[in-house]
């Protein structure tokens, strides 16, 4: 059970780390235009 709660914590840490890196991307290139 506790296994199964830490993966999906992770899973959305991930996610959200994703998300966050592909914000900053798409900033730096709006900038670069």
């Amino acid at each position: 059970m506790i296994n199964i709660v830490d993966d999906e914590v992770e899973d959305q840490t991930k996610l959200f780390t994703e998300t966050q890196f592909l914000v900053q991307k798409l900033r730096t290139v709006k900038i670069s235009i």
